[in-house]
């Protein structure tokens, strides 16, 4: 959950069940660990592993349309832009992903999102570091304009952060217009460790770390989140990018 804010050396931690919270000597933590970051600028350049702008249509993103135990939805290119218009019966995630050929050790995986519509809670972002429809992780801009930093495991969700309940000056999304969504992955396929930097508007505003080496597949995916019953909303993804940061 992030260093003691007075003695750097010991974490908090908390069970995945949200039950039990507490602090650890940092050396004792095993293997992950994550901090709120305060705004550092993130690089966002590099060669270019993938770029996508919607201007051409597609035909690498699912564009279709599915009424199911889930509920409707719409994936479709539209406007030069992907929207996902989703009515889920009792919320819940949908994501869109592809699979890149290949994808660097170090990478910087941004996308740009937009709430069109839509009443009721709901969030929106990227996923990375993805291994099965029921392992990978989640960065979100909620309709609340907080950010939410989580986890899938074995299909069970865990939020490592957020900035309702520990707010960062950092997090601030501008209003009624497009806000970018990044993550910096940095990796050591061999040995580790992995950290995994979350941006909004190029701005960092958390950290994690797999201080073991992890296994990764070349998948990069946005994520739609109703998290409330029989409320639909509606968003665009655009600019979706891959790049890999210049020595």
């Amino acid at each position: 959950m992030g260093q003691a804010s007075t003695a750097r050396d010991w974490y908090q931690v908390q069970s995945l069940s949200g039950d039990l919270t507490g602090y650890l000597y940092q050396q004792w933590i095993s293997p992950v660990h994550g901090k709120s970051v305060d705004g550092t600028q993130i690089n966002l350049g590099g060669s270019k592993v993938y770029v996508d702008d919607f201007s051409q249509g597609s035909g690498t993103w699912f564009e279709d349309s599915f009424d199911d135990d889930y509920g409707k939805g719409t994936f479709a290119i539209t406007n030069q832009a992907y929207q996902v218009d989703i009515n889920a019966r009792d919320g819940g995630y949908i994501y869109s992903k592809i699979d890149l050929t290949e994808i660097p050790s170090n990478f910087t995986f941004s996308v740009t999102m937009n709430q069109l519509s839509g009443t009721g809670l709901s969030g929106a972002g990227l996923i990375t570091n993805f291994n099965d429809p029921d392992n990978f992780d989640y960065l979100l801009l909620t309709s609340e304009d907080s950010i939410v930093i989580g986890c899938i495991r074995n299909g069970v969700s865990t939020t490592l952060y957020n900035t309702e309940s520990s707010p960062n000056s950092a997090a601030l999304p501008i209003n009624g217009k497009p806000n970018q969504l990044s993550v910096w992955v940095e990796s050591d396929g061999e040995t580790g460790p992995n950290k995994f930097t979350y941006a909004l508007n190029g701005k960092a505003v958390y950290s994690l770390a797999f201080d073991t080496a992890q296994k990764y597949s070349p998948t990069i995916g946005v994520i739609i989140w109703p998290m409330e019953a029989s409320q639909p909303v509606s968003y665009t993804f655009d600019n979706i990018t891959v790049l890999q940061p210049g020595n």
